[in-house]
C-alpha cells in the first residue's frame, strides 16, 4: 500500500509539472503497476503539452484527494462526469486539464 502511494505521488508530481527529470523505475504491487505506469505516462504527456496548466496540488490533503479521485476514475469506480464535477469543484478553470486526463484513460 505504501509503495502504491509513493508511486502515485510521483506520478502526480509529474502530472502537476513539478518533475522535469525522468523517474527511476518504481516498485509496486502487480495490481497497481498498470495504474502507476499510466499515471507516469499521463504526467509525461501533460508535461509535453504546452496547453496543459499545472493543477495546484500544493498540500498533502489536496494531493491525496486528487490521487483518490484519479484512482477511482481509472478503476471505473466513478465515471468521467463525476470525476470532472469533483475536480472542477475544487479547481475551477482547469477544464482542459480534466479533459486531458479523461482522454488519456486506457
Amino acid at each position: 500500500m505504501r509503495r502504491m502511494a509513493v508511486a502515485g505521488s510521483l506520478g502526480l508530481m509529474v502530472l502537476a509539472g513539478t518533475l522535469a527529470a525522468p523517474l527511476a523505475p518504481l516498485q509496486a504491487s502487480d495490481a497497481n503497476l498498470a495504474y502507476n505506469e499510466w499515471l507516469i505516462a499521463l504526467g509525461k504527456a501533460a508535461a509535453a503539452d504546452p496547453n496543459y496548466k499545472r493543477i495546484p496540488l500544493d498540500t498533502p490533503a489536496q494531493t491525496k484527494a486528487f490521487t483518490d479521485l484519479t484512482h477511482q476514475l481509472y478503476r471505473k469506480q466513478i465515471d468521467a462526469d463525476q470525476y470532472r464535477a469533483a475536480v472542477l469543484a475544487q479547481y475551477p478553470g482547469h477544464e482542459y486539464e480534466v479533459g486531458f486526463i479523461i482522454a488519456k484513460l486506457p
